[in-house]
């Protein structure tokens, strides 16, 4: 009796999972390029996804209710999408192009705000033999 309720519970999770909604679909900039790492969000919800290496996300809907998606990259303009309701088991494949809203900068002035002290430091006599160096010494050194 327990083994039938175990495979009358197996068969309802397998009938379920076969009626998943995705979206799915690739993602470029306007210049062609596909891009990875876009962050996609399904909105009232907490649900997202990413695109891979080759630009392609995949992310599983709610059915029979209207949703928004967000597309975001760093330096792209944010996309906000509806998608149509989905029925069970329906996919759906939405192409999106991000469009850049880089701004160029001529020039970048970098200036260093540390304040120096000692810019020498004294070496005890005494240390100098426990100094390393290939041919004996700092004397060495000094002569070349």
């Amino acid at each position: 009796m327990k083994k039938n309720h175990i495979l009358i519970l197996l068969f309802i999770a397998f009938s379920l999972s076969a009626y998943t909604q995705q979206v799915s679909g690739l993602i470029t900039a306007e210049t062609g390029e596909v891009l990875e790492g876009v962050n996609v969000s399904l909105l009232e919800k907490n649900k997202g996804a990413i695109s891979d290496s080759d630009g392609r996300f995949n992310l599983k809907v709610s059915a029979n209710q209207q949703q928004k998606l967000s597309f975001s990259f760093i330096g792209y303009k944010t996309k906000v999408l509806k998608i149509p309701m989905l029925k069970m088991g329906q996919d759906y494949i939405l192409n999106i192009t991000l469009n850049n809203v880089g701004v160029s900068i001529d020039n970048i002035d970098v200036e260093d705000q540390k304040t120096r002290t000692n810019t020498f430091e004294k070496v005890n006599a005494k240390d100098v033999n426990s100094l390393p160096s290939t041919s004996g010494g700092v004397e060495s050194l000094i002569k070349t």
